[in-house]
């Protein structure tokens, strides 16, 4: 698993994690450790369309991301309908969509 960050330093007010290859446990607690630096006013893409697999497990710690970041806005991209509807069933109320759902 891969987790491109922002280009500088600093994040800004937007920024894009590109995630590649195998999304697990792992991969999904770095990410919250990443996610855990982002100010609050920031609005945080999480893109999925380059992962050849997301493991449920690892959909868990995404949900308590989500959950957690009500102070910030977090949009998924890439996400498959099972895995939405897995972070459904973990209580993600409402899912930001960006542009590249997948079937």
């Amino acid at each position: 698993m891969v987790v491109e960050r922002p280009a500088s330093a600093h994040v800004a007010p937007s920024s894009t994690y590109g995630i590649d290859g195998d999304f697990g446990l792992c991969a999904a607690v770095r990410l919250k450790a990443e996610l855990g630096e982002v100010p609050e006013e920031a609005v945080v893409h999480v893109d999925f369309s380059h992962t050849h697999c997301v493991r449920d497990a690892a959909l868990a710690v995404l949900a308590d991301i989500m959950c957690a970041s009500k102070a910030h806005h977090v949009v998924l991209d890439g996400l498959t309908r099972h895995q939405e509807i897995v972070l459904h069933y973990l209580g993600v109320d409402e899912l930001n969509h960006g542009e590249g759902a997948r079937g």
